[in-house]
């Protein structure tokens, strides 16, 4: 999720917010003609819903960042 948002595992919840906004504009299906967009757009928002929420983030690092 952190490579999707394009964030260090480290980042605030601010800088994880403005790369999400910054993604969304791009990734959106009305603004991206590719086959896919609409998948991609779909993980970015898992990603952010994730990231950004305390108690799922730390479940998430729990599992899949155990550095």
């Amino acid at each position: 999720y952190y490579k999707i948002l394009e964030v260090e595992q480290s980042a605030t919840a601010e800088v994880i917010t403005k790369s999400y906004r910054s993604l969304a504009m791009k990734l959106h299906p009305d603004r991206n003609s590719e086959c896919d967009a609409t998948a991609c757009f779909q993980k970015l928002g898992q990603a952010f819903e994730t990231l950004i929420d305390p108690v799922k983030r730390r479940a998430y690092d729990r599992v899949y960042h155990t550095s």
